[in-house]
């Protein structure tokens, strides 16, 4: 059995990804990205599995986000300049 050692995380989350749900949707688009925005959280990113589209909220200056952009099946994610995210591969399996 392989052995790793575990850290606690403190600070702010430079991203946080939400999946939408039925239950969980108006607390996800407005009462979380309040505190998200208010708490300087650098992207959030929000995954509805029913419109199949991402959107980032991104560009976080003095607490409020300055972009909105929001990613359909056809697009890709840069994220941080090196990682690629194809929005068909996430929701590949609802297609």
């Amino acid at each position: 059995m392989q052995e790793f050692e575990c850290s606690i995380y403190k600070g702010i989350p430079k991203l946080i990804v939400e999946i939408l749900s039925w239950t969980t949707k108006d607390r996800d688009t407005g009462t979380k990205l309040q505190v998200y925005e208010r708490f300087k959280v650098s992207e959030y990113w929000i995954v509805d599995p029913f419109k199949m589209v991402i959107t980032v909220y991104s560009n976080n200056v003095n607490g409020v986000y300055s972009k909105i952009v929001k990613y359909n099946l056809e697009d890709k994610i840069v994220w941080n300049n090196n990682y690629k995210l194809k929005i068909a591969e996430v929701f590949d399996n609802l297609i």
